[in-house]
């Protein structure tokens, strides 16, 4: 399934954004035009549903009371409604980062199934990692991140100079998300951890683009799922076309 997009690599720059954010959408395409693709993508799905529906009732069941108990009832109102827009959106995206790190210890294995499919279409050798250098340190680096996003989410509290510590919050779970896309391939491939975070910095902008649709896609119920393997699809697919033209 040719793309315009996709075939032509990863691109530094603004326009990665629009890349990284794309290959997500044709990740899309090919998952359900691919038999194979669609099987890999179906047991974890059905195994995460149960975690996202769980993840997703905890924060609808706590959040109303947690946020009654501090409401004040002066004119400090208003700043608490929009503290609660701010808070509210922190804390689905926190909540994507931590559904993301458990999505990729249940499914890990199947996802690196996924991205060995593309990187065979292009003939590009690769090595199973295996579950414990594969999927376990996928996880600790989803919790590592979600602790400075809580950090900054947490400080988005105060009125005003709360603002950049949200958006660093929502940056910060944007390379989450993408760098959990862009990873299977790259430890398929043999990059090293110094070598799979040169890749992250490098094409930053990519890893943020695609990180934005997942996250975006979290805020519908179960579109998430299925994001998250079309990322790893379209990233893959993104990075079997720039790997014999891009050094390390």
């Amino acid at each position: 399934m040719p793309s315009s997009i996709v075939d032509r690599g990863f691109r530094r720059g603004l326009s990665g954004f629009f890349v990284g954010g794309g290959a997500v959408f044709w990740g899309l395409r090919r998952m359900l035009a691919d038999g194979k693709l669609r099987g890999l993508a179906v047991i974890p799905l059905i195994l995460t549903t149960l975690v996202y529906s769980l993840l997703s009732g905890g924060i609808i069941f706590l959040t109303p009371h947690l946020l009654e108990r501090f409401k004040p009832d002066d004119w400090m109102v208003y700043l608490w409604w929009l503290m609660v827009v701010v808070l509210v959106l922190g804390l689905l995206a926190l909540a994507a980062i931590l559904f993301t790190a458990i999505v990729e210890l249940v499914g890990g294995p199947f996802y690196d199934k996924m991205a060995a499919y593309m990187l065979d279409e292009v003939g590009i050798a690769w090595t199973d990692p295996g579950f414990v250098k594969g999927a376990v340190p996928d996880l600790v680096r989803g919790l590592v991140l979600a602790i400075p996003a809580a950090l900054c989410w947490g400080l988005s509290l105060i009125p005003v100079v709360g603002v950049p510590f949200w958006v660093l919050g929502l940056l910060l779970a944007w390379f989450g998300l993408g760098s959990g896309a862009l990873n299977p391939s790259l430890l398929m491939t043999g990059h090293t951890g110094a070598q799979r975070v040169k890749w992250f910095s490098r094409y930053l902008w990519i890893t943020l683009g695609t990180g934005a649709v997942i996250s975006l896609a979290m805020f519908v119920p179960f579109l998430g799922l299925v994001a998250i393997p079309s990322a790893v699809v379209g990233a893959s697919r993104l990075y079997a076309k720039t790997e014999d033209r891009t050094p390390l």
